[in-house]
């Protein structure tokens, strides 16, 4: 599984434009650097976005194992005001490629997606780890504030009217913007309790004591109260979240299930129920696999050599493109209501 997660390289975007009213959409790509104080570094952003260009086109996603898609770069947005999806997509050290079909996908749709690039497999190191937890929400909210200085977008997006869609850990971004908090017992304890904490692994193989993190390091949590409303696709560590820090979420939240599987760390944790909007929707032909973009011809063979086919299968029997179009559907049905009030 780390073939696929950690060295599937980043790139750019495969687009099928899809109608929405009685106009097709093809999906725009620009990115910038943003300075961040968290990290001290710039954050680089993608942001896509719909417009009715269809050349020239460049790639997002340039792997081997992962198809990409298509992608205009830098073209002039569509006419209209367009809502706004942040994204997060991925666990801690998901390979960025698998971004690529439901940001391109919303974008088609008629959305302008917001997508911070965390740092890579290999860029990320065992003893920062703890730390993307903090700083992954903090990424999303400098990305939207930017989103207003940023031509062409600026005049064209809607900024009262702003979802999170979140996949794994950024599923956990998005619920910790929308007012969810860590637990600091129940983190430090995540590795020492089978079925929380997916990274366990590899923390341990790195030598990282998460039990050595002080009270204060949970004390630092990035709210944003422009989300309107959230999807969370089995969002992470959900069993160490605040049990009155998710009462306390305001905004509605549907969840996502592809898994069933109660032991896993995927699976979503029963106090989710105290959210005071919250819907569920279990796709039981899928696998979290399921959330990964379409493997190559080429990609099928080399991670079935390796015993990693699984990452290119489903259960179900369904295709992968099936499972993916009844996400897009169910994240679009979501965040298609406008704000909630």
């Amino acid at each position: 599984m780390a073939t696929a997660l950690v060295t599937a390289s980043v790139m750019v975007g495969t687009i099928l434009p899809v109608a929405q009213a009685a106009k097709p959409y093809a999906a725009s790509h620009l990115v910038r650097a943003l300075p961040s104080e968290a990290r001290g570094r710039p954050v680089e952003v993608h942001y896509l976005y719909p417009t009715a260009q269809t050349q020239p086109v460049e790639r997002f996603g340039q792997g081997k194992l992962f198809n990409a898609v298509e992608v205009i770069p830098d073209a002039k947005a569509a006419q209209g005001s367009f809502p706004i999806v942040l994204l997060a997509h991925g666990g801690m050290r998901s390979a960025f490629i698998h971004t690529g079909w439901i940001a391109s996908a919303l974008a088609r749709r008629g959305f302008i997606v917001v997508v911070p690039k965390p740092p890579g497999g290999r860029e990320l190191q065992a003893a920062d780890a703890a730390n993307e937890l903090l700083l992954r929400p903090a990424d999303l909210s400098l990305a939207l504030t930017a989103l207003k200085g940023i031509e062409p977008l600026s005049s064209r997006a809607d900024m009262t009217d702003v979802s999170g869609v979140g996949f794994f850990l950024g599923g956990t971004s998005m619920l910790s913007l929308a007012g969810a908090g860590f637990d600091p017992e129940g983190y430090r304890q995540s590795c020492n309790v089978q079925g929380i904490n997916i990274d366990c692994g590899w923390l341990s193989s790195q030598g990282v004591d998460l039990t050595t993190l002080p009270d204060d390091f949970f004390a630092q949590h990035t709210l944003d109260a422009r989300l309107t409303n959230l999807v969370v696709i089995n969002p992470e560590l959900t069993s160490v979240l605040k049990p009155r820090s998710v009462e306390s979420i305001k905004v509605p939240v549907k969840l996502i299930s592809l898994t069933n599987t109660i032991q896993s760390p995927l699976a979503p944790a029963e106090q989710l129920n105290s959210i005071p909007a919250y819907s569920t929707v279990n796709i039981e032909s899928a696998s979290p696999f399921s959330a990964f973009s379409e493997c190559t011809p080429l990609g099928k063979e080399i991670l079935q050599a390796e015993g990693e086919g699984e990452l290119c299968q489903e259960p179900g029997g369904r295709s992968r493109a099936e499972i993916h179009q009844q996400l897009i559907d169910e994240i679009v049905a979501a965040i298609s209501a406008g704000p909630s009030k």
